[in-house]
């Protein structure tokens, strides 16, 4: 059976069957290519792709396979994710937080694609987050360690540029309430928590330094 997730339905499997991919067309796709034709359709799992990314196993996969069980509940992943545990040697009780601690203790080695792989998920959440696994970035970060908050982009809007007050005006802080000061070239501004506690994120120029902030 497949490890407990929490599962959010954004992906429907079309009600019509597609075939499955032939064995020659498995031949000559790339394990990554294989896991984004399981995105559009899980039931391209067929025991013959199932057998290839069995026989081309690495950790590798299993970003990949976490990410697919993230958005999608149909069953026919189930072997996927059977396959998954046991080649990561897990036993029990299993959720994503589990199994994302013990991939993220591992080395990072990625599989040629991941980032392609990444961006069709991601974009099928929102168009916008396409943008963000541009396979021709330079990574400097694990990209398996990227996740979806839970918000399409701007869901939580940021505060671009703020109206500043002077301190003494500021009569809907009290004493004990905290701000981020910042201080460039002499001048200094301070940003509430309690606003930025609604907003996540602001963007401001301060002595013609552009700024971003991140709370």
């Amino acid at each position: 059976m497949r490890p407990f997730f929490l599962l959010i339905a954004l992906f429907v499997s079309s009600c019509t069957a597609k075939s499955s991919l032939t064995s020659s067309e498995l031949a000559g796709q790339s394990t990554s290519e294989i896991y984004q034709h399981l995105i559009e359709d899980p039931q391209n799992l067929s025991p013959q792709a199932l057998e290839v990314l069995k026989q081309r196993w690495s950790t590798g996969q299993v970003p990949l396979a976490l990410e697919l069980s993230r958005f999608s509940r149909d069953e026919d992943l189930d072997p996927l994710f059977d396959l998954v545990v046991k080649k990561t040697g897990h036993q029990g009780f299993l959720n994503r937080r589990t199994l994302n601690s013990w991939l993220w203790k591992q080395d990072y080695k990625p599989l040629p694609g991941y980032p392609t792989f990444k961006k069709q998920l991601y974009e099928k959440i929102d168009p916008k987050f396409a943008a963000y696994f541009n396979p021709e970035y330079k990574n400097t970060i694990r990209l398996d360690q990227v996740e979806w908050g839970g918000v399409r982009q701007d869901g939580i809007p940021p505060l671009h540029n703020p109206k500043m007050i002077a301190a003494s005006k500021a009569d809907y802080l009290s004493a004990n309430d905290v701000v981020f000061g910042i201080e460039v070239d002499g001048e200094t501004r301070a940003y509430p928590k309690r606003i930025l506690a609604w907003h996540e994120m602001f963007t401001d120029t301060i002595q013609g330094v552009p700024l971003a902030g991140v709370y």
